[in-house]
C-alpha cells in the first residue's frame, strides 16, 4: 500500500477459494486434490503472467495481487477471465473434474477505510 500511494497508484487484493474442493478431496483422495491445486496454479500464472502475484494462502485458496491497477475495471476482468479459465475441465487421472471458485476483491485507496494507510 505504501508503494501505490507513493506512486499514486491503484493495487487489488483477491481471494479465491476453489468450490466443493473438499468433495474432490474427500472422494478422489489427495493425490488428486494436490494434482488439481498445481493445475489451478498453473492456470493463474498463465492468467497473470508478470503483471501480479500469486500465494496459495492455505487449503483451497489461493491470494492474487495486482500491484498496479491502471483502469477500474482491471480486478473484475481478470476475476471473469479466472472463472471462464477455471471452467474448462482439469483432466487428472482419468477424471474430467470441473472447478468453479469464490472471488473477494479489495481495492486500495478505491475500497480503502483511509487513505493514510502507512
Amino acid at each position: 500500500m505504501k508503494t501505490a500511494l507513493r506512486n499514486k497508484q491503484s493495487l487489488c487484493v483477491m481471494m479465491l477459494d476453489l468450490d466443493r474442493f473438499k468433495t474432490i478431496n474427500e472422494t478422489l483422495g489427495h493425490h488428486i486434490g494436490d494434482k488439481l491445486l498445481m493445475g489451478v496454479a498453473d492456470r493463474l500464472l498463465g492468467i497473470l503472467a508478470d503483471n501480479g502475484t500469486i500465494a496459495r494462502f492455505g487449503g483451497d485458496e489461493f491470494t492474487l495481487l495486482l500491484p498496479q491497477v491502471v483502469q477500474t475495471e482491471e480486478p473484475t476482468l481478470h476475476a471473469q477471465r479466472i472463472i471462464e479459465t477455471l471452467a474448462a475441465p482439469f483432466k487428472l487421472d482419468g477424471h474430467d473434474l470441473h472447478v468453479t471458485t469464490s472471488i473477494g476483491m479489495a481495492s486500495y485507496p478505491r475500497t480503502a477505510r483511509t487513505r493514510k494507510c502507512c
